[in-house]
């Protein structure tokens, strides 16, 4: 098991009700994760429509986990 730290924006952090936590996971990469985390959270919006960061470089979702790693997870944006 490792320690995660998610960072959530925009929609993503309005549905689960904070911006930021910390996780204990099993999951073997970040796909796996983000399903573990739209089950939990009920998120609608599909895995290809999210990016991810893993420790501030942008990453795919086979990307693993490290003990203490930040996963940014950033639903489609807009602004002017």
């Amino acid at each position: 098991m490792k320690q995660i730290t998610l960072l959530y924006f925009a929609q993503l952090g309005a549905q689960a009700g904070r911006s930021e936590e910390r996780l204990t996971s099993d999951a073997a990469s970040v796909g796996s994760l983000f399903a573990e985390l739209k089950h939990r959270y009920g998120w609608a919006l599909p895995q290809e429509k999210v990016r991810f960061a893993r420790n501030d470089s942008f990453c795919g979702v086979d990307e693993p986990f490290d003990d203490g790693d930040v996963l940014a997870i950033m639903p489609p944006m807009s602004g002017g």
